[in-house]
């Protein structure tokens, strides 16, 4: 995937994440927006294909990035991670915060890419984490009100 395809979803996939976490949230989520990119989140202990390459050092959370920095992270010669989970972490007055939990298995090969019937693929929109013992009869929440925030 080159890194314009993947800019060009990364911006579609966060508006969609943003619209997705208001059904959950009760504060306002301004248009503009930072990441957090979380680097080897699976399990990349099995051999590997041809097509796929690991980066073991990628270890430290990267905040905060704005879109190109993101690309600029993800898309690496043209391999980009298998699966990327994109959710809402926070808010402030002025930006939205994103979540990026990203396998740690990059690939050239579009056929490995995750959600492959999706037009965002390798980006899936999650819901914003939940507080402990919240259900949907609980009503919205509030992002700030969560405790062990990573982020901001």
């Amino acid at each position: 995937m080159n890194r314009e395809t993947l800019q060009k979803r990364l911006i579609r996939v966060t508006k969609l994440a943003r619209s997705f976490a208001e059904r959950f949230v009760v504060n306002e989520m301004p248009g503009k927006f930072l990441y957090m990119v979380l680097l080897n989140q699976s399990d990349d202990g099995h051999p590997l294909k041809i097509s796929e390459r690991v980066y073991p050092e990628d270890v430290q959370p990267a905040y905060p990035m704005n879109a190109d920095d993101v690309v600029d992270q993800l898309c690496r010669d043209e391999h980009v991670p298998e699966w990327i989970d994109i959710s809402v972490e926070g808010v402030d007055e002025s930006r939205t915060y994103m979540r990026l939990l990203c396998c740690g298995r990059f690939t050239d090969d579009d056929s490995l890419l995750y959600y492959p019937t999706s037009d965002f693929s390798p980006f899936g929109c999650k819901s914003p984490v939940f507080p402990p013992n919240w259900a949907k009869e609980n009503g919205k929440f509030d992002l700030k009100m969560r405790p062990n925030r990573s982020w901001p």
